[in-house]
């Protein structure tokens, strides 16, 4: 997950408590990691697509894949959402 995010946390996490000011950042959360899942969090979908590709990017590189019949995606307040897709176009539910 590191070498996913890579410093981008503010660009592609889900904001928990918005900037007040310079001595006060915004709170932001990427993921939720489990015993062997992990749920990746964005505000808006372009980033959540963008995390995903990044995520399944640093895990072709060790040997891991995403899989896709398992893998699903929530939005939240969002109408007619456009769907998540894999980096080998398989769309998510």
């Amino acid at each position: 997950m590191r070498q996913a995010i890579s410093g981008r946390e503010e660009e592609l996490g889900f904001t928990i408590h918005p900037r007040k000011s310079r001595r006060y950042p915004k709170v932001v959360l990427t993921d939720l990691d489990f015993a062997d899942d992990i749920s990746l969090l964005s505000d808006e979908i372009k980033q959540a697509q963008k995390l995903l590709t990044s995520v399944e990017r640093e895990c072709k590189k060790v040997g891991f894949a995403i899989n896709a019949k398992k893998t699903k995606g929530l939005p939240i307040n969002i109408e007619d959402p456009p769907p998540l897709h894999t980096s080998d176009g398989t769309e998510l539910e």
